[in-house]
């Protein structure tokens, strides 16, 4: 099997886009690129916290951010794997968590 490469991290990915967009003789500097893809999240943050909207694409990225609630759960018995112990399994109280998922454009173009 081969080796994978490992993810960029924040520094690589804004280079990435930068040497994309042209680089500095574009106009385009890492400090530019971070500021649009922070604008990027608030208005993604504030359309879902402000607004209400459980979902928000955001085309460019080629990503659907979708609200979701969890329901709360009942505390039960479970059982240790490793030792076989029953125990008991805390309730837990319903939450919200924000889930992101491929567009369909995005799914086309890395699955094939």
């Amino acid at each position: 099997m081969a080796k994978q490469e490992k993810p960029y991290n924040q520094t690589q990915f804004l280079d990435a886009v930068v040497d994309d967009l042209g680089g500095e003789d574009n106009g385009w500097d890492r400090k530019s690129v971070k500021t649009v893809l922070e604008s990027l999240r608030d208005v993604s943050v504030a359309q879902m916290k402000k607004r209400g909207i459980n979902k928000v694409t955001i085309p460019m990225l080629a990503v659907r951010l979708e609200l979701k609630k969890k329901p709360a759960t009942k505390a039960r018995m479970g059982r240790n794997p490793a030792t076989g112990e029953e125990i008991q399994i805390a309730a837990k109280p319903a939450s919200k968590v924000v889930k992101a998922y491929p567009t369909k454009k995005l799914k086309d173009a890395v699955l094939g």
